[in-house]
């Protein structure tokens, strides 16, 4: 007569390696659902819809760029160079309630009773446009600042807070004057 610890431990075996493909399961579901991939996969999804609506010879696309800083660096998601100036667009892949005003340096991302802390994405761009202006010598009044948004519900009020066809339509159809960008 077998002895409890091996038939226990035959037991525990073969449960496992009918459930192997679980642990690997489990693994890809955890990334899907990180911050990070949501991140990445928001600005792919916005990278692909400028590619898609804009001529590339009159629009040209430069992505995650990572910019020096007096305090360290920051990460650009898009920037769109054209005749109409220099559109410097954040992306914010997120869900749940934000609540936040233009002024306010931090903004907060509700969802049911968890809450969530994050730097304005206003500032956020303003920083980005700072830097860009001051490394290439371009003067602010050529910069345009976007923040693309998905998934959001809440009362953020803003007009720089757009969704992607919205910013689309604005630059395929933006402001007549044009900038000498030397």
């Amino acid at each position: 007569m077998p002895d409890l610890t091996s038939t226990l431990s035959s037991a525990i075996i073969n449960a496992f390696l009918g459930l192997w493909y679980l642990v690997p399961l489990l693994i890809i579901i955890g990334f899907i659902k990180s911050a990070y991939f949501k991140g990445k996969f928001g600005e792919f999804i916005v990278n692909r819809a400028i590619s898609k609506k804009l001529d590339k010879t009159e629009y040209h696309l430069v992505k995650d760029v990572t910019l020096p800083t007096d305090d360290g660096t920051t990460q650009v998601d898009h920037i769109i160079v054209s005749r109409y100036g220099i559109f410097v667009i954040e992306t914010k892949n997120m869900k749940g309630w934000i609540f936040g005003s233009e002024r306010q340096k931090m903004w907060t991302q509700k969802i049911y009773k968890h809450s969530n802390k994050f730097q304005n994405p206003l500032h956020q761009n303003y920083k980005h446009i700072k830097t860009l202006s001051n490394l290439l010598e371009v003067e602010v009044s050529k910069f345009h600042s976007l923040v693309e948004r998905s998934r959001y519900r809440g009362e953020v009020v803003n007009s720089h807070f757009i969704l992607i066809l919205v910013y689309l339509h604005y630059l395929t159809n933006g402001e007549s004057h044009e900038y000498d960008i030397q």
